[in-house]
């Protein structure tokens, strides 16, 4: 009885670990296929935002090209561009030209003098601010030398600057001039809707992306899956930062419960037939014996 038991017993425990061990790993690497697979879905929609924002910087640089250096053709220049809150331009030494504060400053222009104050003082604005590389120029601290916009015109002929105040975040973009820098402070909703507008709307049947801001309320989402009214919030199946300058923003993908049974599957009916098939065969075999 005991060397009957033995053959039915101990291959059977072996088939079963083996069996459970191929099952975990297969749930394992179907967990990273899903993961890969939302994450290229999540970055085909990145791919989409960041072609928005390079035809914004292209058609910034059309404009500021050439850029005058008075003060009032760079007051005419800042009406002929939809998205500028305010131009600004730099000379060669660093140092800011326009606008300045004075008597013939606006309203608008001194205030946009106190939201950019750290800028231009070089409180390592530049370096310390996200998705920003550090300036390879010595002597950081002189005015104007390792931490302005200058130095990173040596480095690149444009680029983007985000920083936060009050409202929350701040956009510039600024171009190398013949002499100095020329820029403008965009307006946040219209690079927003820009972006928003070359996002999908319908193109999921099924779960929910949403592109999220930095304090990581909603700006955007579509999908058939919207959550419940009241409903605490829900952790996403996968999330991707946008680009810069916008890289504190995210999207974030929410499956649905049937996508993620379909996408994830089990451990497969067939592993426990053939399971169950075996131990059959080892009882028949075993009583024969």
């Amino acid at each position: 009885m005991r060397a009957f038991w033995l053959l039915v017993l101990v291959p059977l425990a072996m088939a079963g670990y083996l069996a459970a061990r191929v099952s975990t790993e297969g749930a394992e690497l179907r967990r990273h296929e899903l993961q890969g697979l939302l994450d290229g879905r999540l970055a085909d929609v990145r791919t989409r935002a960041s072609q928005a924002l390079a035809a914004i910087e292209r058609q910034l640089g059309e404009t500021l090209a050439g850029a005058p250096a008075t003060a009032d053709e760079l007051r005419t220049l800042e009406r002929r561009i939809p998205l500028a809150r305010q131009v600004f331009r730099l000379d060669a030494e660093g140092r800011l030209v326009f606008p300045k504060a004075g008597g013939d400053a606006s309203q608008a222009e001194r205030e946009f003098l106190d939201r950019t104050a750290s800028i231009w003082a070089g409180r390592a604005i530049l370096a310390g601010s996200p998705g920003h590389r550090e300036p390879a120029v010595a002597k950081r601290g002189a005015p104007g030398v390792g931490d302005s916009l200058v130095d990173l015109a040596v480095q690149q002929d444009h680029g983007w600057l985000s920083w936060y105040w009050a409202e929350g975040l701040h956009l510039l973009f600024w171009q190398r001039a013949a002499t100095g820098v020329v820029g403008v402070e965009v307006e946040r909703i219209g690079v927003l809707s820009r972006i928003v507008g070359a996002l999908p709307t319908t193109a999921l049947e099924e779960g929910r992306m949403k592109l999220v801001d930095s304090r990581g309320q909603t700006v955007h989402q579509w999908g058939t899956m919207l959550p419940a009214e009241g409903a605490p919030p829900q952790i996403p199946d996968a999330s991707l930062a946008l680009e810069q300058p916008l890289d504190s923003w995210q999207l974030r993908y929410f499956i649905s419960p049937s996508q993620r049974a379909v996408l994830s599957g089990g451990p497969g009916a067939g592993l426990f037939l053939g399971l169950g098939a075996l131990g059959l065969a080892l009882l028949v075999l075993a009583v024969y014996i």
